[in-house]
């Protein structure tokens, strides 16, 4: 394999706006939390695979979501500038939905099959497949994150940036909203946090920036949360 590194840190040079990284990093997480429940699922067990059923539909809407307000908000400015790599991650997510939307029906399949023998052999499969997406779509999150991001960087001000990005928290309705900040704040450090939820202050509706706040308070150690309301206050 011709492995190349994607930042040098001689290539660091100024602090920025940091994009989509608190967010790429919760949707890493939530996907390793799925592939690392499906490796050790028994698909003999029907009420096991329910429960992956609803956590791989929560993740899907999750991924949609964050697609559609890409989509929206982000890409727009790759294409206003002319971007080269606008055209291929627009593609990326009409392939990556297809493939959500398969992993779905194959699980729903599975969940059907009486046979317990095929059941698992058909687990199997899924687990395969599953894995196969996840590692796709960590190399669309790296597409994003080498080839978009430095693009918006030179053409675009932190401020414009920040916007946008904000703007994505607008396209996703309470419970998908609460259940990706499940995932994300212990994702990022606690600097993060702070930039993250800052960000949102005058973005969304108060009862949305105090659903997240309390479902942050959930998913952190007592002292990480007090650092963070101590940061946002």
């Amino acid at each position: 394999m011709n492995f190349k590194r994607g930042i040098s840190l001689g290539e660091i040079t100024m602090a920025r706006f940091d994009v989509l990284g608190p967010i790429h990093k919760g949707l890493r997480n939530g996907l390793t939390e799925l592939q690392f429940t499906a490796s050790q699922l028994n698909f003999a067990d029907l009420e096991q695979i329910k429960r992956l059923s609803e956590d791989l539909k929560v993740i899907v809407e999750i991924l949609d979501a964050h697609a559609v307000g890409e989509d929206k908000f982000l890409f727009p400015l790759l294409e206003k500038v002319n971007s080269d790599v606008f055209n291929i991650l627009i593609e990326e997510h009409g392939g990556l939905e297809g493939v959500q939307e398969d992993l779905i029906s194959e699980l729903g399949t599975i969940e059907k099959t009486e046979d317990v023998a095929e059941r698992e052999e058909l687990g199997s499969i899924f687990v395969k497949n599953l894995n196969d997406f996840i590692a796709h779509y960590f190399i669309h999150l790296q597409t994003e994150e080498l080839k978009a991001i430095p693009e918006l960087y030179n053409d675009f001000s932190d401020q414009e940036l920040m916007h946008a990005v904000n703007q994505l928290a607008t396209v996703t309705n309470s419970d998908i909203s609460q259940r990706f900040v499940e995932f994300m704040m212990p994702a990022i450090n606690p600097k993060e946090r702070i930039a993250f939820m800052m960000g949102l202050k005058g973005t969304v509706p108060d009862s949305v920036f105090n659903n997240m706040l309390n479902t942050a308070e959930t998913v952190l150690a007592k002292d990480d949360f007090k650092a963070l309301v101590k940061g946002i206050s």
